[in-house]
């Protein structure tokens, strides 16, 4: 909250009387009235709750007290004010002993930042520092789970902007200029412990990450979602693992070149899965002889009705016609997709 600072005057003490005095002397009595107020409309203070499963207190509410002007209060005397992020858009939420600028506006209590003398410690934090003599804190806890995991500050760049989380965790909106380069592109997500979640709540919000290579590498799995569709383009589909299995109502795949499908077992279906044909030089061998067997078939059934009285030249003709396309399919092996290809 705002306060002053109250300096009375340090003159000489003289009684007042109806003798003349010197220059001097007016001067040092009028300094001893003088009184000099020094007025503070932010001030420092330290966090002694905040709001956890364990209270009623939103989240980025918390109960402080003043360093300054409610230095030594018990915590029973500021319990029932609290205070609430200037910004109600951008909230790092203040943990137990932690130091805020606060404020106030119309009798509400407002924080704007943290506070910290070491730099290196993102989570500096200072008990008792708003009661060095009394009622002092003897819970240094800083939540009902919360563990500081004491995570150092990355490297970072002339000009550089970090947002920086508890965990080790951080956004650091960076460049390439010391190495000479103007269009790179880097998105980090950093520590086992941290988690940091990315939202666009518009109704056409769009994330958009456009890059020369974007890899992307789990160590267990990786899960796309979407209410419509799923969309892959490129020249060239490369889907490399040990198993696929694809659940859907309709699946399409668009290619213009290539769509490549790499795995030990490719299951096409979900109920009675039989082996699927290979396209292989013993199968093109085994229709290849049916195809002759049939042609050959074919050509002595013409030949009996060419030898016949009065031959049934409808049959003949049905025959011919058979063998013509029975021989285009040996030739041109168009029983082979020339899309498909399996091992």
């Amino acid at each position: 909250m705002a306060y002053s600072v109250s300096n009375a005057g340090s003159g000489v003490d003289k009684t007042f009387d109806n003798s003349f005095i010197t220059r001097n002397e007016l001067y040092a009595i009028l300094d001893q009235l003088k009184e000099e107020t020094e007025f503070y409309e932010l001030e420092i203070f330290e966090v002694v709750e905040s709001s956890s499963d364990d209270n009623d207190l939103l989240p980025g509410e918390v109960i402080g007290r003043y360093v300054f002007s409610e230095q030594g209060d018990s915590i029973e005397e500021v319990e029932d004010r609290t205070f609430l992020p200037l910004n109600p858009n951008i909230i790092q939420y203040p943990l137990r002993g932690e130091l805020c600028v606060g404020m106030s506006y119309k009798g509400q209590q407002y924080y704007l930042s943290r506070l910290s003398e070491d730099l290196t410690d993102v989570n500096y934090k200072k008990f008792n520092e708003s009661t060095i003599s009394d009622n002092l804190t003897s819970d240094f806890s800083q939540g009902s789970y919360f563990r500081d995991l004491r995570p150092v500050r990355p490297d970072t760049n002339e000009g550089d902007t970090l947002i920086q989380g508890r965990f080790g965790n951080y956004i650091n909106l960076t460049s390439a200029q010391n190495v000479g380069v103007e269009d790179s592109s880097t998105i980090t997500i950093n520590n086992r412990n941290s988690i940091i979640d990315l939202q666009s709540t518009s109704n056409d919000g769009l994330i958009n990450i456009n890059s020369n290579l974007i890899s992307i590498n789990a160590k267990q799995d990786v899960l796309v979602f979407a209410e419509n569709n799923v969309n892959i383009s490129g020249s060239f589909l490369n889907v490399d693992t040990t198993d696929i299995f694809i659940d859907k109502n309709n699946i399409k795949l668009n290619s213009s070149e290539q769509v490549k499908i790499n795995s030990s077992k490719i299951d096409i279906g979900s109920d009675s899965l039989v082996p699927a044909v290979l396209g292989n030089k013993d199968l093109i061998k085994a229709i290849d002889a049916i195809l002759t067997m049939l042609i050959s078939a074919n050509q002595t059934e013409i030949g009996a009705q060419l030898a016949r009285p009065v031959p049934n030249t409808i049959k003949i003709a049905e025959l011919t016609e058979e063998n013509v396309e029975l021989n285009k399919i040996k030739s041109g092996k168009t029983y082979l997709s020339k899309k498909v290809n399996v091992e």
